[in-house]
């Protein structure tokens, strides 16, 4: 692992919840993606995410992610089901920061492990995820607002049709690791 400048998300806090959906059916193309339940993160990107899991520690909550880095193949497989980049980067132009190990896809949960309410559950393409979607009830605005607040003040920020997904970073700074999880590991 030493040559990629991944590292293993567990490192940054045993706080952190894992639901790594894309090595499950759980997702929404209801196919395993990944062959292995793994979430990497690039290392510039555990300092903002210790202070993201210290900010949320002051409100009773923690973090719980679905997805992180996202080996090149699985992206390939992502856009052959979904090719809409309001939902899925293109992976023959851009790529995603998820393939750069500079995004997460992630929600709050309480102190013992259940999810706040949210706009729509993970991975839901629809209007209603998009962050300018305001006819939500209250409890659900004030929770997508708290979310968003802290991650965007640890320089995490939000992706406007899809309220779980946060990028770090300038992605020009940031080249396509092209790994996957079996290299990664060994």
């Amino acid at each position: 692992m030493d040559k990629f400048p991944l590292i293993d998300i567990r490192q940054v806090s045993s706080d952190i919840v894992l639901d790594i959906r894309y090595a499950t059916k759980n997702n929404f193309t209801q196919e395993v993606i990944y062959d292995k339940p793994a979430c990497y993160i690039h290392k510039d990107l555990v300092e903002p995410l210790k202070k993201v899991v210290a900010d949320l520690a002051q409100h009773q909550l923690r973090l719980k992610v679905y997805d992180c880095f996202r080996p090149l193949d699985a992206q390939f497989k992502l856009w052959e089901i979904m090719p809409d980049e309001r939902y899925v980067a293109n992976p023959f132009t851009t790529g995603s920061n998820h393939n750069r190990g500079t995004a997460i896809d992630a929600t709050l949960v309480n102190a013992d492990g259940n999810e706040l309410a949210m706009p729509t559950p993970y991975d839901t393409f629809s209007e209603e995820a998009h962050m300018t979607y305001m006819d939500l009830p209250q409890r659900i605005l004030e929770n997508r607002t708290l979310f968003h607040t802290i991650m965007n003040a640890h320089g995490l920020k939000s992706f406007a049709t899809e309220w779980w997904h946060f990028d770090f970073g300038e992605q020009a700074k940031y080249p396509i690791i092209n790994v996957t999880f079996d290299e990664l590991e060994g």
